[in-house]
């Protein structure tokens, strides 16, 4: 605890979060406060939230937290009996539900507003779970996500819309594959230059696909993803396209 003695008008200031207490005046035992903090931090009088609501707070993150606990023990398991494919699909859902426990206590910390536009990002992803999974992750990180099904409508779309920062392209696709798909983005001079990061449980060239060049793919994610690292990628190679 941080004990202070202040007059009238002197301020306590909490800069890390934003947050600026200032002492109008005192009179006997109680003290006018004025506080100014962010948008996005929730100021209450102690009083005015009641046990019951303490309670049921504190019950729904312990649910949110034995979630995460019980998707790393199958997260494990999976990965034991060699089912890749279940135990990614978890993982992702872990990370998901630990994503929206930090945005359900954001009040409880201050992020500087940034003036960065978003990444633009389409996901290539024939799993239905997994790419809503990924769009999701990517959303809550500050991407602008569009998803589709397939190589095929991948191409159309990039050829009537305007281009992306980041192609997430998986490799095993229904229509067209992952391989065809780079190489008709690669031959396409609307598409010179476009950023296209690739997925797979494989190594890329298990898959037939070469890491850099003028056409290969810009960076290899092997599944399980790392979001973290995903992102970072997304977010870097987006500040070179800005630069350019």
């Amino acid at each position: 605890m941080l004990v202070v003695s202040r007059r009238c008008d002197e301020e306590i200031v909490f800069p890390a979060i934003g947050v600026t207490i200032k002492i109008l005046n005192a009179s006997g035992n109680r003290t006018r406060l004025g506080i100014s903090a962010p948008s996005n931090i929730q100021i209450l009088r102690g009083e005015l939230q009641t046990p019951e609501e303490v309670r049921q707070a504190n019950h729904k993150l312990r649910n949110d937290l034995n979630v995460v606990s019980l998707s790393i023990e199958m997260y494990e398991r999976l990965v034991e009996q060699g089912d890749l494919d279940r135990a990614h699909q978890t993982y992702l859902q872990m990370l998901t539900r630990l994503k929206q426990i930090d945005m359900n206590h954001a009040s409880e910390k201050f992020v500087a507003p940034t003036e960065k536009p978003l990444a633009r990002v389409l996901i290539v992803e024939d799993d239905d779970n997994e790419r809503e999974l990924l769009a999701g992750l990517l959303r809550m990180d500050g991407c602008a996500v569009d998803t589709v099904p397939d190589g095929e409508e991948a191409v159309a779309r990039l050829s009537s819309e305007p281009r992306p920062d980041v192609v997430l392209l998986d490799m095993m696709l229904p229509k067209i594959d992952g391989p065809q798909t780079l190489s008709l983005i690669r031959r396409n001079d609307h598409l010179k230059g476009l950023t296209v990061f690739g997925m797979s449980g494989r190594r890329a060239d298990e898959v037939g696909v070469t890491v850099g060049g003028q056409n290969g793919i810009d960076a290899w994610f092997e599944k399980p993803l790392n979001p973290n690292n995903l992102v970072a990628a997304i977010h870097q190679y987006q500040s070179r396209s800005i630069v350019a």
